[in-house]
């Protein structure tokens, strides 16, 4: 529901915004036009008005806008506002430009996805590329298109058909990613996981010995400082590799090598 606080008063804590009703008078062609927005700008005569002339307010400027949804719902169109509050289950048909997210339940995006923070838990979907500051999630995530983030916080399961780019990363538990690059990036394995390319300045790959260790499987890893656990390469190239228990290597690039006595390595270069 979209609205504008008029005023707001606190009641035992908790904050309350009072609305005020207006009348509006149209002509009988205005209101053929309105009826025809009645599936994807509201579900009642009065929530089409009232959002048109919110989505006008918004758009010059005058105000910001809000939307908040509880139960089911499915947006036609593009969904642009400021701030979101999405529970239950929740489907946007178009592009989606907010500046704050707030979704628990499932939540499903057909279009492209711009935002400043994104905070997820549950399931979501995005079928087109994202972009986002920061970028928090726990549950399962769904990547069709591209992901461009500066802060991503990912727990439980993410799948990736597309490049991840972004400046500092935490993923913990099962992932499956066509390509990651970033610039700090701590990797959690509490399963089997699977990668095409790593590459980056500080990557560090961890088992979780509760989960008897979790294990990666990547064709190539390529960056300044790289650590390793539990991890099945072709390729891992750096200046500072460690090489820690349970890895397989097929050849290891490095100006500086610690390696595992638990490790296979098959062939050693340094730069």
């Amino acid at each position: 529901m979209w609205y504008i606080q008029k005023e707001s008063r606190v009641t035992q804590g908790i904050t309350i915004s009072e609305k005020k009703r207006v009348q509006v008078s149209f002509t009988q062609e205005q209101w053929e036009i309105l009826k025809e927005l009645k599936s994807s700008m509201g579900n009642t005569d009065a929530e089409v008005v009232r959002n048109i002339i919110l989505a006008w307010l918004s758009e010059k400027g005058i105000i910001s806008s809000y939307f908040k949804s509880a139960g089911s719902s499915k947006i036609k169109g593009e969904l642009r506002v400021d701030k979101a509050n999405i529970a239950g289950s929740t489907t946007v048909g178009g592009d989606v430009s907010l500046g704050e997210l707030d979704a628990s339940g499932s939540f499903k995006v057909e279009g492209k996805t711009k935002a400043e923070r994104m905070d997820i838990s549950g399931s979501a979907k995005f079928e087109e590329d994202i972009k986002s500051e920061e970028f928090h999630a726990s549950g399962s995530i769904i990547f069709e298109g591209k992901v461009e983030a500066k802060i991503m916080k990912v727990s439980g399961t993410l799948n990736a058909k597309k490049p991840i780019t972004t400046e500092q990363c935490i993923f913990q538990g099962i992932f499956n990613i066509d390509a990651l690059t970033a610039t700090e990036a701590t990797l959690r394995l509490k399963g089997q996981c699977f990668a095409g390319r790593i590459e980056g300045g500080t990557l560090h790959v961890k088992a979780d010995p509760s989960r008897k260790g979790g294990s990666l499987k990547v064709n190539t890893i390529e960056g300044k400082e790289i650590s390793l656990e539990n991890t099945e390469a072709e390729i891992v190239g750096g200046e500072r590799v460690s090489i820690g228990p349970g890895c397989k290597i097929n050849r290891l690039r490095a100006k500086k090598m610690d390696i595992h006595e638990s490790s296979l390595i098959q062939e050693k270069q340094r730069m």
